[in-house]
């Protein structure tokens, strides 16, 4: 095979004109495209990088904000419970206090049906007494006699106690 300096001059004037018009035409074009989207990508990787660092800040935010509103929750709650235990002891207080003086009241009350219960008990005896000793006095002697007996047997009932209505009684 013959080799011609002309052809093989040609080839490689050829081979060189090729390689520029793939690089000006085909390589700095696909190159440009490359650098471009390289470009775009890195904006978009840094503007989610921005955007998900913003959305934990705003998290961080809610968070801290619901940790507030529970703790003041927490207080007002803590308060209601706090606020509630006083009423319960101040009703608890006042219903105590109107026992003791309804029981207070209740025994008064006793007392005085007790010592009217005493006096009635007394006035009977004496009347039964008197009746008793006017009928053996009326039979015995006359009637100046009597009189004088109840008067003193009423003045001696008055001064004893009748049976089982003493203060122990309550």
């Amino acid at each position: 095979m013959n080799v011609d300096g002309w052809i093989v001059l040609a080839q490689i004037v050829n081979f060189l004109l090729l390689v520029w018009l793939l690089k000006r035409f085909l390589y700095e074009p696909v190159r440009k495209v490359i650098a471009e989207r390289e470009a775009r990508l890195l904006e978009e990787r840094k503007s989610a990088a921005a955007r998900e660092a913003a959305a934990r800040a705003e998290e961080e935010k809610y968070r801290q904000l619901a940790a507030g509103l529970e703790a003041e929750r927490r207080r007002i709650l803590d308060e209601a419970v706090a606020e509630a235990e006083r009423e319960r002891q101040r009703l608890l207080e006042e219903a105590t206090q109107r026992v003791a003086a309804a029981r207070e009241e209740m025994f008064e009350r006793l007392r005085s049906e007790r010592a009217e219960l005493a006096a009635e008990i007394r006035r009977g005896i004496v009347r039964e007494a008197s009746l008793a000793a006017g009928r053996i006095l009326r039979e015995v002697s006359g009637e100046s006699i009597d009189e004088a007996v109840i008067d003193r047997a009423a003045r001696e009932l008055a001064r004893v106690p009748p049976p089982g209505l003493g203060e122990e009684a309550l």
